[in-house]
């Protein structure tokens, strides 16, 4: 069996990486190719600059979805850290050693192939095909980098032509941004997912925001808030799978109804005031405000950094275990959340404080689904 790996950030993925992977199939007969969205890639040192890996992976299923020769593969998601190609590769001829496997890049990208990491193993487990897109690369430029890897790597180059539309994620991303929605480049099932969740919309700058928190907010709730922030978007950089935007966005409004409501209150009414008075409608960033206090049983990776981020940010220092807790949450999220409701409750035990229900229930569920003992 011949299968071809198709990977990037697809975000979005579009029209013309769909056709390169028909082209692909069609020139070298494959059987399929895997369309495998990248996770947290070395190349990439912003991981802010790149939307979630849930949005982007759901996209490329939709686009997919009927379609019999590409396939969605989620291995570089699934694996934490950096994400490199030669370990990707590595572990797929490990696991299917009868498939024949061809590495799908875009012409571009070919020069620079031998400064990868490993490139010696990604040569040796598959071939290469270089998809010369409108013929972006010179031919002669092409040869020659294809000669070069060949002598040096022993790699087995295959150049393919292909007329496609103009176009890259980034300028559709600029296009949506500007209100050009549907686009015309992305399929309908991916344009109506964009429209739904919001995804590539202009944002209020942080300036902006930092000035309408400082005349909500107490001085001293304000640098809370932006150690919360700061603490959010290290974890979100540190486990991959949130967007650090989102991350530090979130930390940023989760104190915003502070002056609105009491200490259990506050939450809920923080994310009505961020809706209707910042336009924002994302939902999973409101329920992160929504329960940053109490927390939830199954919260999302988001949720779960706000929560803890609130509770571990460097201005605080009056809370137990503080010190293990800010170790634990590079580790462990589940069991950092068990950890602090297991302080929290116990405190309010003691001080004979009423026990919101939803943070007994958060604690039960985080409690029941512990997988270690690495607790303070």
């Amino acid at each position: 069996m011949k299968i071809g790996i198709l990977g990037g950030t697809f975000d979005p993925i579009h029209k013309a990486h769909l056709k390169l992977g028909h082209e692909a199939c069609r020139a070298f007969a494959l059987d399929h190719v895997w369309v495998m969205p990248t996770g947290n890639s070395y190349l990439k040192t912003e991981v802010g600059t790149v939307t979630d890996a849930e949005h982007r992976a759901e996209m490329v299923r939709l686009a997919i979805q009927d379609d019999p020769l590409l396939e969605f593969s989620d291995i570089e998601l699934r694996r934490p850290g950096y994400t490199y190609t030669a370990d990707t590769l590595l572990s797929l001829t490990k696991e299917y050693p009868e498939v024949e496997w061809h590495f799908i890049i875009g012409a571009d990208s070919l020069h620079g192939m031998e400064h990868w990491v490993a490139p010696e193993v990604i040569f040796r487990c598959a071939s290469v095909i270089v998809a010369n897109r409108n013929r972006q690369v010179d031919d002669e430029v092409l040869l020659r980098d294809k000669k070069h890897l060949e002598e040096r790597f022993g790699a087995r180059i295959l150049p393919l032509n292909f007329e496609s539309m103009d176009v890259s994620s980034s300028q559709i991303r600029r296009d949506i941004a500007e209100g050009h929605l549907p686009h015309p480049a992305l399929t309908d099932e991916v344009n109506r997912y964009i429209q739904v969740h919001e995804l590539y919309a202009p944002h209020l700058e942080e300036e902006q925001i930092c000035q309408w928190l400082q005349q909500r907010l107490k001085p001293s709730r304000y640098r809370h808030t932006l150690g919360v922030a700061d603490t959010a978007e290290k974890l979100a950089r540190h486990y991959g799978t949130v967007d650090a935007r989102r991350a530090r966005l979130a930390g940023l409004l989760h104190d915003c109804g502070k002056n609105e409501g009491t200490a259990l209150t506050h939450g809920p009414i923080g994310a009505e005031i961020a809706r209707e008075e910042l336009g924002i409608r994302d939902e999973e960033l409101l329920n992160a405000i929504r329960y940053h206090t109490t927390g939830r049983p199954a919260m999302t990776d988001l949720e779960k950094i706000i929560f803890i981020a609130d509770y571990i940010e460097p201005n605080r220092d009056r809370a137990p275990h503080l010190k293990e807790l800010r170790r634990m949450a590079y580790i462990d999220l589940n069991e950092t959340i068990r950890c602090i409701l297991k302080d929290t409750l116990a405190y309010l035990r003691d001080s004979k404080t009423v026990i919101d229900e939803r943070s007994l229930e958060t604690y039960n569920y985080y409690n029941a689904t512990r997988k270690g003992s690495i607790h303070p």
